[in-house]
């Protein structure tokens, strides 16, 4: 239950942030200029990222420190249905910065291309999905078994497939620059 209140407020919280961003893209009418703002926060993201892979000392970090772990951990065991619902829209304020990037994209391509109500049920079907690897992480974390074999897969993540994922990301801002 705790684990649906959280995902659900990060959904909200999204879907209220699209909705203020494509709200403010009819309103002044700007063209593609979201699309720019995002791809330059998804390049900074994915420069960031590959500078951290190759000089780990680099003082600033795209992710929270080892050192809050346990403490969330703590909070997150004794804490109440309204705790998760502010826990879930404080994290997605703040992983915004980081994720916003094709968000503020695919909302620009909402407002160049779809009405505002039809670009609101997209809207809806993109933070679906962006919510839909949680919502598997929550069923799969109540299987034991299922729990280890992704244990199992998370530890084979190497150096070379994060280093792969941002050039991946580094290509993406570049071709929205280019549209």
């Amino acid at each position: 239950m705790s684990g649906g209140v959280y995902i659900l407020a990060i959904a909200i919280v999204y879907t209220l942030i699209g909705l203020g961003a494509l709200q403010a893209l009819t309103f002044f009418n700007v063209p593609n200029i979201m699309a720019k703002i995002g791809a330059s926060i998804l390049l900074l993201y994915s420069v960031i990222g590959l500078i951290n892979e190759f000089f780990p000392s680099f003082p600033i970090k795209l992710k929270m420190p080892e050192s809050t772990h346990a403490t969330l951990a703590k909070v997150i065991e004794k804490g109440s249905i309204p705790a998760f619902l502010l826990l879930g829209a404080l994290v997605a304020m703040f992983e915004f910065p980081c994720t916003g990037g094709p968000y503020l994209f695919v909302l620009t391509l909402l407002h160049d291309y779809a009405s505002f109500w039809k670009g609101f049920w997209y809207l809806i079907l993109y933070n679906f999905v962006f919510v839909l690897p949680l919502i598997l992480i929550l069923a799969f974390a109540t299987n034991k078994v299922m729990i280890e074999k992704i244990d199992r897969l998370r530890k084979l993540e190497t150096k070379k497939a994060r280093v792969i994922l941002l050039l991946v990301l580094i290509a993406f801002g570049i071709l929205i620059f280019t549209l």
